[in-house]
């Protein structure tokens, strides 16, 4: 009996969390090409100069395995800066598709990664 009273509890503290993560907005806080909207900490730079180590770092912040963006090397789209894209626009409750993200992730890879970065620190 205990048990069950104490996982409604946790399932009501999880609704109230996942509401008030995406009553913000519903577009990206910054645009793609918005580098220098970081300038206290140029994180456009760090990833310029070393993208593998920036890339990692954000997805670990993000909450997944801090390896994984060396996967992306491996193919023609990058699966993880594609699935750590989408999931952002997911719980942050951002408009846009699975295409723009394929497009955006593929073409523009360092800009994802440094939109992402500036998106989670949007919503800290």
């Amino acid at each position: 009996m205990f048990s069950l009273t104490k996982s409604k509890k946790l399932i009501h503290i999880g609704i109230k969390k996942a509401i008030a993560m995406t009553t913000d907005t519903n577009q990206w806080s910054t645009g793609i090409f918005d580098c220098f909207d970081d300038k206290p900490e140029c994180k456009c730079i760090y990833a310029f100069f070393c993208l593998p180590c920036f890339a990692c770092n954000t997805s670990g912040k993000f909450g997944q395995s801090p390896w994984l963006p060396i996967l992306d090397y491996f193919g023609s789209v990058p699966p993880i800066a594609l699935h750590t894209r989408f999931f952002m626009r997911q719980r942050y409750g951002i408009q846009g598709s699975i295409w723009e993200d394929c497009l955006y992730s593929t073409f523009c890879y360092p800009c994802v990664w440094c939109q992402m970065s500036r998106e989670m620190k949007h919503h800290q």
